[in-house]
């Protein structure tokens, strides 16, 4: 792992990448077996778009996404082992996103075809997949308990978290770093991606928006649908199996009710 972060990439491994549609097919009667709806809120060429609903008038509700880089093939399938496995808590509604680049998917990129980058395009809206998926957020006026985004980091060492909590509600953040720790170990650098960590794995970027030029998916959530979110990013080196696990055991703890606790930083 030495090398990783001075030697780049332009894509993902050729046999990490998967066909979407054959995809989203599988996960259609994983979802309806458990309970949710699955609609497609948009049209990207040959994919649509897919949200995945189950109990969306019920407070709390969650927010799940993934699939908003194409280089980062760890989170839809997280999600679809998770289906399978039935780890969907049934103590919250859940809003899950799959697969919100599926162009990207399909060729292994991080952007769309068109060369945008989906987080950081939620102010501007260059692309029409964030805009329709601002648009389908806005119709709804879901408003989100907490939010957690799946991701992936080809610089990492290990893995680690945002937190976006600025009222500092209970959360699982405490969870979901012992989930990193022991599927992919934790990145204990200083700095990560340019942000200081406040302690191993974790870092606290600035919540508003005001601060931001281009707008990632999770500061519009908190502008306009949450007030608390969470990233958590698994290392691209590392085996996919570890990475699907680690995100697959994110999404059980996130929705365990049991481990949302009191933020230390109240006291």
């Amino acid at each position: 792992m030495s090398g990783n972060r001075e030697k780049g990439r332009d894509s993902s491994a050729r046999d990490e990448r998967f066909s979407v549609n054959e995809y989203l097919e599988r996960i259609r009667p994983l979802a309806a077996r458990v309970g949710f709806q699955m609609e497609t809120f948009a049209a990207i060429g040959p994919y649509g778009l897919p949200v995945l609903v189950r109990g969306g008038d019920m407070e709390p509700l969650l927010y799940l996404s993934t699939g908003v880089h194409g280089d980062e093939p760890a989170g839809p399938l997280a999600i679809e082992r998770a289906l399978a496995a039935d780890s969907f808590s049934y103590d919250f509604g859940w809003v899950i996103f799959p697969v919100l680049n599926p162009t990207g998917l399909e060729k292994g990129t991080r952007e769309t075809e068109k060369g945008i980058d989906l987080n950081r395009d939620y102010r501007y809206l260059r692309a029409p997949e964030s805009r329709a998926h601002r648009e389908l957020l806005a119709t709804r006026n879901w408003q989100f308990h907490a939010a957690l985004g799946l991701h992936e980091d080809w610089e990492a060492r290990g893995g680690y978290l945002y937190e976006h909590n600025r009222e500092a509600l209970p959360n699982p953040c405490q969870a979901l770093l012992s989930v990193l720790e022991e599927n992919v170990g934790i990145d204990a650098s200083g700095e990560i991606d340019g942000w200081p960590t406040t302690s191993p794995g974790l870092i606290h970027p600035p919540s508003d928006s005001g601060l931001r030029d281009h707008w990632p998916e999770q500061i519009y959530l908190l502008k306009y649908h949450t007030q608390m979110s969470y990233t958590v990013e698994t290392p691209s080196e590392f085996d996919l199996e570890r990475r699907i696990a680690a995100h697959s055991e994110a999404i059980r703890v996130f929705g365990d009710e049991r481990v949302w606790i009191e933020d230390r930083r109240k006291s």
